[in-house]
């Protein structure tokens, strides 16, 4: 997947729970990254660091799903 491109919800609903933690995983690492480029001066899409975030976000959310919809089925 592209830096630039991000997964939408529907995209991201249609993963399982395994799938949907190495997304995170791997934005997490994509945001790090991307805070020591902006520290350094290396970072040149300014964007990058608020965009990974509105995607961990989305994949957060629906990690959370995923967990209510367990609860609410015990």
């Amino acid at each position: 997947m592209d830096e630039k491109q991000s997964k939408t919800m529907a995209e991201l609903t249609a993963l399982s729970p395994d799938q949907l933690q190495q997304e995170q995983q791997q934005i997490r690492k994509q945001l790090l990254e991307a805070r020591f480029d902006r520290a350094v001066g290396r970072l040149l899409d300014l964007s990058a660091p608020r965009r990974l975030r509105k995607q961990l976000a989305r994949v957060l959310t629906c990690l959370h799903a995923v967990s209510d919809q367990k609860v609410a089925k015990q």
